[in-house]
């Protein structure tokens, strides 16, 4: 397997190429099991304000 960023490997599943397939699942999976696990999830040093992620 080899590295890919999560935008270029989910653009690159239009291919089927197995290890991309591969990854992007084994992606999503680490996601959901990270979100599940109990514990603080916010980076040190930075608050809420400064993260333009968490902004809807």
């Amino acid at each position: 397997m080899y590295g890919y960023c999560p935008g270029p490997a989910l653009a690159a599943l239009v291919y089927g190429q197995q290890d991309t397939v591969m990854f992007v699942v084994s992606m999503l999976a680490g996601i959901v099991i990270y979100q599940l696990l109990p514990g603080q999830k916010n980076v040190p040093g930075v608050n809420s304000e400064q993260c333009t992620a968490d902004r809807r």
